[in-house]
């Protein structure tokens, strides 16, 4: 003997499965580790508009901070341009996939306006470089690099 399905019971198992299907994303979802950009988002936007302004003071220098990255030496060389100084600064080395692997470095004055920095710690892929300086004059300057580590 036979079973014989109505339409009624076809559409209770679809609604059934979709909801099914719709609880496992949620599910899934919630477990996915979720990196912040910032943990004081907030408050770094409100600050963005001095962000700007030391965006302006770099673009009145005579060329941009260069940045490279030299895959034999594992190193990621800073050149400010000569028309500048550093009495104070501060490189940020940001991964946007994972905040875990974000460092710092301190620029400190150098008559080259060179740095050198280790980039064992590196993981290969994209990174965002923030750069961050004070003049001789106590002006500020901001500039942001993009860096991509090859494996």
């Amino acid at each position: 003997m036979a079973i014989k399905l109505n339409w009624g019971f076809g559409i209770t198992v679809a609604i059934t499965l979709f909801c099914g299907g719709i609880i496992t994303l949620v599910y899934s979802s919630f477990q996915q580790p979720i990196y912040m950009v910032s943990e004081n988002y907030y408050a770094d936007e409100i600050k963005y508009q001095e962000k700007i302004e030391h965006m302006k003071n770099v673009a009145t220098l005579s060329s941009k901070p260069t940045l490279k990255f030299l895959k034999e030496e594992k190193k990621v060389i800073l050149t400010l341009p000569k028309d500048t100084s550093v009495t104070k600064g501060n490189i940020h080395f940001f991964r946007p996939s994972d905040s875990r692997m974000d460092f710092n470095s301190e620029l400190t004055n150098n008559e080259l306006n060179a740095w050198q920095f280790n980039a064992l710690r590196m993981q290969p892929g994209l990174w965002k470089v923030k750069i961050n300086w004070k003049d001789p004059s106590n002006k500020e300057f901001y500039s942001e690099h993009t860096l991509v580590v090859p494996e």
